[in-house]
């Protein structure tokens, strides 16, 4: 459970169900977000316990120029480093951004519906589904440039809080396809390390 919701709180990253119509030039504003070189910041935990702190750095480009970005990164703690890789794309018969997050073993399939008027995107995991009697509030603000952002997540059971966090991010540089390389290096031979253990 502990390893479920940590990976459904994972940032960066986001995802969300449409409810808006979109333009040509929103829609690609959207897919834009993660470009270049990102630092985060974050802060909580389950509820109760002593907040954790840790920091996040990501490289993302395209993937398919205008249509898909894939995007490389890590979350580090005092006690562990864990590579990430997320695809984002618009898929327009069920007009929602899909973004596809590969961590831990696990992938995790999420929607996002984007306000352009108080620049929010708004996260909603499809698979795998929170469990019985879980929500989820996830929700990530950006600044009027869209290069640096608040946000923040949390998950109650039954009403009752049960793990919420905090970050702050700021994009740091442009589109870095060297250290994009080495990233995804990284997580390539994490990924084969936790299939390994899992088997």
């Amino acid at each position: 459970m502990k390893l479920l919701l940590g990976c459904l709180l994972l940032m960066g990253v986001a995802g969300c169900e449409t409810r808006r119509s979109l333009s040509e030039k929103q829609i690609l504003t959207v897919l834009k977000l993660r470009l270049g070189q990102w630092h985060f910041d974050f802060r909580g935990g389950p509820s109760g316990a002593v907040p954790t702190t840790k920091a996040g750095f990501s490289v993302g480009r395209w993937s398919e120029h205008g249509h898909t970005i894939e995007v490389v990164g890590q979350k580090t703690s005092s006690t562990e480093i864990v590579p990430y890789h997320m695809t984002r794309t618009f898929n327009r018969d069920l007009g929602v951004f899909v973004d596809r997050v590969q961590i831990n073993g696990q992938t995790l399939t999420r929607h996002c519906e984007w306000n352009p008027q108080a620049r929010i995107l708004t996260i909603h995991p499809v698979k795998p589904v929170l469990p019985p009697g879980h929500t989820m509030d996830h929700q990530i603000g950006f600044d009027s440039a869209l290069t640096s952002v608040k946000g923040h997540s949390r998950v109650d059971h039954k009403g009752t809080e049960v793990d919420a966090w905090s970050w702050t991010g700021e994009r740091t540089g442009d589109v870095d396809n060297v250290q994009f390389e080495k990233m995804f290096a990284a997580f390539q031979e994490y990924r084969s390390s936790v299939d390994g253990a899992q088997q």
